[in-house]
């Protein structure tokens, strides 16, 4: 399909929204940079934080009063705030949050909108009522948008059985596009301590505590180990005072600008989150080819398919099990290093492009209609395309 550029285009603005200014930064930020090369000027909406600054300078940046939970003060002044940047002229509006996509999807607007889903709020590990709930909340919405992105395969399966291909245009991307040349693979260093990394906001989900709780529980056990805690959020002054009482062992790290020396200097990445899509982290961290210990989820299942990559542990899992994952992936090889770093080349920067500048082909030139897309052909196979 030949491509629209925004030179054909009246208002070349395109409105990119979340609930806050972190997910606009991390979550598709290869989005972006294919907009601007395409020559759309990029405006950025959501709740301020310490990304907004950043995200200021690479486009305008428009506060939200929203909130990450649903309740009725930050749902009635995030609805007015959306709906007044909904009504303004725009060649499109992406948004990147289940809350303020519904606010948007619900808004009066005059241009595609495009929602592209991070993980649903209903998923095989959450419980029967909620799936329910949030289920029929997406069945609603998703004729009311333009198309409906997912990033990881449990949740395009999903979409399908719910029949979301009926009533949008679903589209399976290839995660959200990570710079693997700034994450190659390394070997390990045979120096001690085992070295443990964990990266993300630091919230109830992440679970960066455990990683805290699995330091000490293995330094009780007579073994060498430290680790450090990268990322801001809720629980900074939970993780602060863990640091605070195991200075020797545990090192927090709020920001960096230097992200794959991280991973480098590890030797092993820990992910506990109870709830991803398809986590940055963990493709970073098997780029670099560090083994990774995690919570089974959706997008980290997909991810972590052979023993070689890691292990995966129950939403249950005590403390002991964590620690005995650890220690079985310790003596990683140099072979074992590099077939994970090949392993996550579908989930690069080429194949997110591909993927994504077809899928705003379709939106802009008004070819949205219902059916499912999932371009297998990332994954070295024919393209799939499927109607209603």
């Amino acid at each position: 399909m030949t491509t629209r550029p925004a030179a054909g285009i009246k208002n070349p603005r395109v409105l990119a929204i979340a609930t806050v200014g972190q997910s606009l930064r991390f979550q598709a930020p290869d989005a972006w940079d294919l907009l601007a090369r395409r020559g759309f000027d990029v405006t950025y909406a959501a709740a301020p934080d310490q990304w907004s600054p950043e995200l200021a300078l690479q486009g305008a940046f428009e506060p939200i009063r929203v909130g990450r939970d649903a309740r009725l003060s930050s749902l009635v002044s995030g609805s007015r705030d959306v709906r007044r940047l909904a009504a303004q002229h725009w060649a499109l509006i992406q948004v990147q949050s289940p809350i303020v996509a519904a606010l948007a999807r619900t808004s009066p607007r005059n241009c595609p909108l495009i929602y592209v889903a991070h993980g649903f709020h209903f998923h095989r590990d959450g419980g029967r009522i909620r799936n329910l709930l949030y289920g029929a909340v997406e069945w609603a919405l998703a004729g009311r948008g333009d198309a409906l992105a997912v990033v990881c395969r449990e949740d395009f399966d999903a979409a399908i059985t719910l029949g979301l291909h009926r009533r949008t245009l679903l589209w399976h991307l290839p995660g959200a596009g990570v710079d693997l040349d700034r994450f190659p693979a390394t070997p390990r260093r045979p120096a001690r301590p085992l070295h443990l990394l964990f990266v993300g906001e630091l919230n109830e989900n992440k679970a960066p505590l455990l990683v805290a709780d699995l330091v000490h529980h293995l330094g009780a056990l007579g073994h060498d180990v430290v680790a450090t805690i990268v990322g801001d959020g809720p629980l900074r002054e939970a993780v602060s005072a863990r640091v605070n009482a195991l200075p020797k062992q545990l090192r927090w790290v709020p920001h960096t600008s230097s992200p794959a020396r991280l991973f480098q200097e590890c030797d092993i990445v820990v992910a506990p989150s109870a709830r991803e899509g398809l986590p940055r982290t963990v493709i970073e961290a098997i780029s670099t080819g560090r083994p990774v210990v995690a919570r089974s989820n959706r997008g980290t299942r997909e991810l972590l398919t052979d023993p070689v990559h890691g292990r995966l542990l129950s939403a249950t899992a005590p403390l002991e099990h964590w620690a005995d994952a650890v220690l079985d992936v310790a003596g990683s090889s140099a072979r074992q290093v590099e077939a994970r770093h090949a392993s996550v080349q579908r989930f690069g920067k080429d194949p997110f492009a591909l993927s994504y500048g077809q899928l705003i082909d379709r939106v802009l030139t008004g070819d949205g209609r219902p059916g499912a897309v999932d371009l297998l052909d990332q994954r070295g196979s024919k393209p799939n395309v499927g109607g209603a």
